[in-house]
């Protein structure tokens, strides 16, 4: 009975390891806050237009801005797979 429970267990923390890493492939893959960058929008100023990107915001103030506005990806981390195998060990 305890052996059944067991696998029971294991299959189910693999399927939501198997979630939480594929979802954490996808923030990881978010060109938007990872190189190479895809602009956010565009902003026009007296005929001109400029392209925003996330690392021209981050660049300027001091953390400002904490979380991609596209994906929710935390700007403080690095790589959501690599804490994702952290956390499976």
């Amino acid at each position: 009975m305890n052996k059944n429970i067991e696998k029971g267990f294991a299959k189910i923390m693999g399927k939501m390891y198997d979630e939480a890493l594929k979802e954490a492939q996808k923030r990881d893959n978010c060109t938007f806050c990872h190189e190479p960058f895809e602009c956010l929008g565009a902003v026009a100023n007296h005929g001109a237009v400029c392209t925003v990107q996330l690392n021209e915001l981050l660049a300027n103030e001091d953390n400002l801005i904490k979380f991609c506005p596209v994906c929710g990806r935390d700007l403080n981390v690095e790589s959501y797979v690599d804490k994702t195998y952290e956390a499976q060990k």
